[in-house]
């Protein structure tokens, strides 16, 4: 069990944005755990309109490292997980502007989750929250999704620390 001095030696102390990842790779099952604890967190009205996805082929990291505006770092992580919302499903509950809102803080809420797990089990991750979001329309996204944010993650390079 964590102590609170765990969670604060990780929260104020060892999380941290990285960009420079060593090529060890995540294993497949933790990785999966992760996405998991995004789709658990808490949403508006208790609407699951959150999507979470693994980017592991060339064409649509070409995409993520485009609409983060040429991130470097996009080709440096191990993992690539994009977070999106389905719009839609959020609308046929709430109006906007409380709708847009709403699903932006859903996905800004998974992605704070996974984030959390990772610093927990020594994941190094960035996230990127600045994104051109229509850059993925039609491609990695649906016509009601729209995307929040994409999650890089990785361990640390050694000498890094």
């Amino acid at each position: 069990m964590w102590s609170n001095d765990d969670v604060k030696e990780i929260v104020f102390k060892r999380r941290k944005s990285y960009r420079n990842f060593s090529q060890k790779q995540i294993d497949e099952k933790l990785l999966s755990e992760i996405m998991d604890v995004g789709l658990c967190a808490p949403v508006a009205g208790g609407i699951k309109s959150v999507k979470i996805q693994h980017i592991n082929n060339e064409a649509d990291l070409k995409i993520c490292y485009k609409a983060s505006f040429y991130q470097k770092a996009i080709y440096k992580a191990t993992a690539v997980i994009t977070v999106s919302v389905n719009l839609k499903m959020i609308e046929e509950k709430y109006k906007e502007p409380y709708a847009s809102s709403f699903a932006l803080q859903n996905g800004a809420v998974a992605m704070m989750n996974m984030i959390n797990f990772c610093s927990f089990n020594g994941i190094a991750s960035c996230y990127i929250g600045g994104i051109r979001s229509e850059l993925f329309q039609n491609n990695l996204c649906q016509e009601d999704e729209r995307m929040v944010a994409i999650l890089l993650l990785g361990y640390e390079v050694e000498n890094d620390k």
